[in-house]
């Protein structure tokens, strides 16, 4: 792969931990840019990014302060069942709350498919590409020590940030370092077992059961979200009394109501 330098200025640092390898920028437009030129098992990291991305494009904003990183994952799977790399927010959000609870954090919960909100406010959010056909990039946002004041009236979520929820707050290596351990847990029971070995946690990790309105492809449904099947599925209880499984690959846009 192509050394990330050739493409914007070298990383300041660079360190090992475990099986990853971390690099580190002070400033950088997106962490997933710099990751796709690294090969797996490898993070890019940076203090402020000018121009992350969220889905669809939206605007992640990376003030100084919050963890801003991205993480490299093989898609070889380690039985038969192949990595269906799209499924990767999932395993992130997973991670994302594995953390979180070793820091007694309550209320923290996954919006589906990519979010994590402590109640109603977003903590921390995922955006998974993939730049080769052997691995995908996981960049992870979480907001920790950052001003929050300053993205009123830019997103769409009430902000939440660690510092406040956590006192004393550990610091953001302490942070990424456990977080990379805990997605490479999560990533070896996936790429094992698929989807279906998370799902019983994954089916808890939604907070309760919630009003929610899919847009697809083709309709608005609006009905309670009670959890996902094993492909990744949302499936919705509807107001006549039955369950509907939306298949993920024709939904635009979930949000609560």
């Amino acid at each position: 792969m192509t050394n990330p330098s050739n493409r914007t200025e070298p990383a300041r640092s660079t360190r090992r931990f475990g099986i990853w390898t971390v690099h580190d920028w002070a400033e950088a437009s997106s962490t997933n840019d710099l990751a796709r030129h690294l090969p797996p098992w490898h993070i890019a990291r940076c203090e402020f990014q000018r121009n992350g991305r969220g889905r669809f494009n939206r605007t992640w904003f990376g003030s100084p302060g919050g963890l801003w990183a991205s993480f490299n994952l093989p898609l070889e799977p380690q039985g038969s069942i192949p990595v269906q790399w799209g499924h990767l927010p999932l395993v992130a959000g997973l991670a994302l709350l594995d953390i979180l609870a070793g820091y007694s954090i309550h209320g923290a919960r996954l919006r589906w498919p990519n979010d994590l909100l402590v109640g109603k406010s977003k903590l921390a959010g995922i955006l998974v590409e993939r730049p080769a056909s052997d691995m995908a990039v996981v960049g992870i946002g979480i907001n920790i020590f950052n001003d929050i004041a300053v993205l009123k009236g830019k997103v769409q979520d009430p902000p939440a940030r660690l510092a406040d929820l956590l006192v004393p707050c550990p610091g953001i290596d302490d942070i990424m370092e456990c977080l990379a351990h805990a997605l490479k847990d999560e990533w070896n029971v996936f790429s094992t077992t698929g989807l279906s070995g998370l799902l019983p946690r994954l089916n808890k990790a939604w907070g309760g059961r919630t009003a929610v309105s899919v847009l697809t492809d083709d309709a608005t449904i609006e009905g309670i979200f009670e959890g996902i099947t094993d492909d990744g599925s949302p499936v919705l209880f509807l107001s006549d009394g039955s369950r509907k499984t939306i298949p993920a690959i024709s939904i635009t846009r979930l949000t609560e109501v």
